[in-house]
């Protein structure tokens, strides 16, 4: 995937069908509308263009076609959504955002299902000419909502992907896809998707806002966290094991660059999310004049919070000298 090219902003919505996710791009364009003044335009994929009604006659089973060739029609039909004139990367370099309901995230769930290893391969290599989402949302839901939903307004994948079996190994291969991504420093949030539609959006605009913020990572501060091994891996065990979103990280005055020698004593904080919100932060402490971890520690904005200590044995494995002073 390469780097978004514009000012404006990429934001895909993912999901099985019946997850909400058309739902709540409309919310969401309202929201950016209204209280940011913000204008997003909003589009699907399958898109509306040749490729993508030919996609749509394959998945309702009125067009036969091999999965393969399925699958390359899938990136064709995205690379022409990204590429045509006034198609999204256009609108990303005149400043618009975008919001989409599904990208390739879907692909890597759908259509890698009864892939070897060699042909996952080709699928993610479809997509090299894709733009990276500057964050993506997951509304997971369980298949028997997915199910149930869907029977009152079935959904484009439902005639190939109908099954509770078929379904349970989509949701089980979007989480896996999530994690690869994620290792790859993609920004997923993964939202439990069975609340009313309303508190669903609540919970997409407060992490938008966190997006918002001045204080949110930018690209140099994401390379500087990964030279620090050990907070890199309390990510990932983070993102993983518990299902925490990591939406970014701050320098606490007196420090200072903390990739050179003679660094002042400082702070440096590791930002998560639940699935509800709620904030954690990993609090790293470094030596004074040297770039190591002195000690590490945990703090949730929700006292008590039943997440913490889960986070805390992660950090307690990653970091065992003196942890938690």
């Amino acid at each position: 995937m390469i780097n978004n090219p514009g000012p404006g902003k990429l934001i895909a919505l993912e999901g099985l069908d019946g997850a909400g996710t058309t739902t709540q791009m409309g919310r969401l364009a309202e929201y950016l509308y209204r209280y940011q003044n913000i204008s997003a335009w909003t589009t699907r994929e399958p898109s509306e263009g040749p490729v993508g009604a030919q996609i749509r006659a394959a998945l309702t089973k009125r067009l036969s076609m091999k999965k393969n060739a399925l699958v390359a029609l899938f990136a064709a039909d995205r690379l022409d959504h990204l590429y045509s004139k006034n198609g999204v990367i256009d609108r990303l370099k005149q400043g618009q955002w975008v919001i989409m309901d599904r990208y390739y995230l879907s692909s890597f769930a759908y259509q890698a299902l009864d892939m070897n290893h060699d042909e996952k391969g080709w699928l993610y290599k479809l997509h090299d000419y894709c733009i990276q989402p500057d964050i993506t949302f997951f509304i997971d839901v369980p298949v028997k909502v997915s199910l149930t939903r869907i029977a009152l307004n079935r959904g484009f994948h439902f005639e190939l992907f109908e099954t509770e079996d078929q379904l349970q190994r989509v949701r089980d291969q979007y989480h896996r896809a999530i994690s690869g991504l994620r290792k790859n420093g993609e920004n997923i949030h993964i939202i439990p998707g069975t609340q009313p539609a309303k508190d669903v959006q609540k919970n997409l605009v407060k992490r938008l806002k966190i997006f918002l913020s001045p204080d949110f990572l930018n690209q140099k501060e994401e390379e500087r966290i990964w030279k620090w091994n050990v907070l890199r891996n309390i990510r990932q065990r983070a993102e993983e094991e518990i299902n925490l979103t990591y939406v970014g990280s701050k320098d606490i005055p007196p420090l200072r660059l903390l990739t050179k020698p003679g660094g002042h004593q400082g702070l440096y904080q590791l930002v998560f999310l639940d699935n509800l919100a709620t904030k954690y932060h990993v609090m790293a402490y470094f030596m004074k004049g040297k770039k190591s971890i002195s000690s590490i520690s945990v703090r949730a904005a929700a006292a008590g919070h039943k997440i913490q200590p889960k986070l805390e044995k992660i950090c307690q494995a990653e970091f065992k000298p003196r942890l938690f002073p």
